[in-house]
This record gives structure tokens, sequence and C-alpha cells, in this order.
């Protein structure tokens, strides 16, 4: 939280962190850190062990105390006190240090997102949803008189560079690609998805070969011969292999999702019928009634996952997001001020993790009604 106090080092104690930064206290508003020379982007500036706080113990206790003003939501649906010099960083948008945890460490890593001068704080960003009154300077996102931008928040990371070229650099750049980065630090908003196929007609399908079985006992070859033949792939991973018809006592075995017949054939040896193409569940069952629908369709694997728990998200899959949406952003900037179109555009990213040994499969494109005269483009 900025601020036009002086900051003192009168009352602030002195500690042994060799990266730059110094503590100071504000007058009115308390402690924080601040950087005593120059430090360069991507410094690790401290790395601070977690107190743990389990969620009953937390929601009993805890978030009654001054601690509610410094915990950390922690994955395994926890909180976490940041000890160190971790609980100090105060909160300003844009902030010029990031934050990632790591869980297997019970530590919090804090990394510098671009150059800081020296006498500059060093501040986080606490997220949306502040329990304060943003300082004079920063960006107020919750204030219900700033105009929309257009872009739902998001104008900042197009910003041409003669604005704010601190703000095209991508915050993710460097660190730890494995460390987990905290939700409200991620470069979008996290939704809870309604219930997953809980009807029958919500069920997603996608087409497979299978094959009829008449003789069970030529199950463990085929077994093998799907091992041999690389059709053991992560994209059946979800399903069962073996289908098995009460009714007639016949025995159905996927093969493989892929659009062309199997290859290599089947077996000679076995005299097995034709393979054929059936829609099986595109993906496994999060719920009991989405199992039961899904398994009358073909017999599905059962991953149900902790009510409202999110998947982590990762420093190098929220780098792939940042630069995934800051490609769209600038199309559309270069539809509007280059091509005279409207600035709107889409950009379909390539896949995350990419390939390198593959053809980029990412597609850029733009508004084009003014240029193709459509009847929806904007009077002359």
């Amino acid at each position: 939280m900025a601020s036009s106090s002086t900051p003192s080092s009168v009352g602030a104690p002195n500690h042994l962190n060799s990266s730059g930064c110094v503590i100071k206290v504000v007058p009115g508003r308390g402690r924080g850190l601040y950087a005593e020379r120059f430090i360069p982007r991507g410094t690790l500036l401290e790395i601070s062990p977690v107190l743990l706080f389990e969620k009953e113990e937390y929601e009993n206790h805890g978030k009654y105390t001054v601690l509610d003003h410094y915990t950390f939501v922690w994955p395994g649906n926890r909180m976490a006190l940041a000890l160190g010099l971790g609980s100090l960083f105060n909160h300003f948008d844009p902030p010029n240090v990031s934050f990632s945890l790591d869980p297997a460490t019970d530590s919090i890593r804090y990394t510098t997102v671009q150059d800081v001068q020296p006498g500059d704080e060093l501040c986080i960003f606490y997220g949306h949803n502040l329990w304060f009154t943003p300082s004079e300077g920063e960006k107020k996102k919750s204030d219900p008189d700033e105009p929309d931008d257009g872009w739902g928040g998001l104008a900042a990371v197009g910003e041409d560079e003669n604005t704010d070229s601190t703000i095209l650099q991508n915050p993710f750049e460097g660190g730890n690609p494995d460390d987990i980065i905290p939700d409200e630090s991620l470069p979008f908003i996290r939704f809870k998805p309604p219930p997953e196929e809980e009807t029958a007609e919500s069920i997603r399908t996608i087409e497979a070969w299978v094959v009829n079985v008449p003789e069970p006992k030529h199950l463990g070859p085929l077994i093998k011969w799907l091992k041999q033949a690389n059709l053991e792939s992560p994209d059946v991973a979800h399903l069962k292999r073996i289908r098995k018809n009460l009714d007639t006592s016949e025995t159905t075995l996927l093969l493989c999702l892929s659009a062309d017949r199997p290859s290599p054939l089947l077996p000679e040896h076995l005299d097995l019928p034709e393979p054929y193409r059936v829609p099986v569940p595109a993906t496994s069952a999060l719920t009991t009634p989405s199992l039961a629908l899904k398994t009358a369709i073909w017999p599905t694997m059962y991953t149900p996952k902790r009510k409202d728990e999110f998947e982590p998200w990762t420093r190098a899959q929220a780098r792939w997001a940042w630069n995934a949406m800051h490609s769209a952003i600038m199309e559309a900037s270069h539809a509007e001020s280059s091509l005279g179109e409207k600035p709107i555009a889409a950009h379909i990213a390539e896949p995350y993790p990419s390939n390198p040994e593959e053809e980029s499969l990412s597609f850029p494109a733009h508004d084009t009604r003014n240029s193709t005269n459509h009847p929806s483009a904007t009077p002359p």
C-alpha cells in the first residue's frame, strides 16, 4: 500500500536478508519492505516458511484474530501464515513482487517482476476483494465509478509500449515453473462450474473403435496386443477397456479413440469380427449420478474431486495463460489502430504444454465488419 508519508527505519528491526530489501515504518500505516539498492527483475527476495492451520481450526479461532489479515489460502483446504519477511509485504496494484506457493517445502517464494529502484516499496497483490481502502495512486478495480475499459479489466495487458512498459512484462516469467500460483494472483478469475454432466442430455461423447470378443480366453492376448500396438494412450485413461453384456454374454473391447481404423490390424489368428465405432463418454465421472449415466453408455472411471476444490495452477501454466490473453488483446489493438476495425479479436492458444517438435497450433483472428462492408459495421 503505497503512501505519500516518508518511510523511516526508526522503530524497524535490523534483519539478515541479503537480497537488498530493508524494513521501514510508514507513520500511520505500519511496517513495510523497501529496496535498499537496485534490485533487478527476477530476483528471489525471500523464501518464507509457513505456519499451517486446518480449515476447521482457522474458522473456529484464527479468523477472529489479527491473523485474519495475514493468512494465505493453501492447497489442501488449509490456511497459511507466512513467517520471516513474508507477512511484511504490503499490497499494491500493479505489484512489483510476485509470490508462489511451494507445498513441497511448506514455504512461499517472493520474486521481483520488474526492476526495482532504491527506495521503492516492495509490494505484492492481495487480490481484488480487499478489506481496506487502496492507497492513493493505486488502481481501484472494485470502484463502481470507474468506467468499464471494455476488456473486463485486461486492458493493461495490452498497453502501448509508450505508456508503461513494465505492464507488458509477463509477471510469471522466470522463477521455478513448477511453483504453485495462488488463485488471487492468476491472470483470470476462476468460477466454480455447475455440476458436470448429471443429465442424459448433458453427457458429452466421442467416437471410439471397439471389437466384439466372442471367446473370453482371447481377452488376455488382446490386452498384450494393445500394449504392443501402443494403443494404451492417455486419451482412454478415463474409460474401462472391457464392457460385458450380461444379456448376451458378449464381451466388447475398447481399442482406441482414433478417427481412423486401428493400426496395426487385429491379430488374424484370433479370428475376430470387424471393429466398429460406438459413442463413449468424453471424460471421467466426477459424481455418482454422472457415473451411472456414463456407465450406461460405456464403463467409465469414477474420479470424484473434493467439493469446491480447484486444480492448482503452476507458474508455467500462468505464464502460458497470460501470453495467450496478451496475444488476443494485441490482435484487437492492431485491428483497431492499423486496419480501422472494431477492437474485437480471438486467439486460440497453442495447447498447454506445447510440443516443441510440432508446428504451432495457435490462431489469431480479428473483427472484419468494416473491411467487408458487413451490415453491422460502424456507419461512416
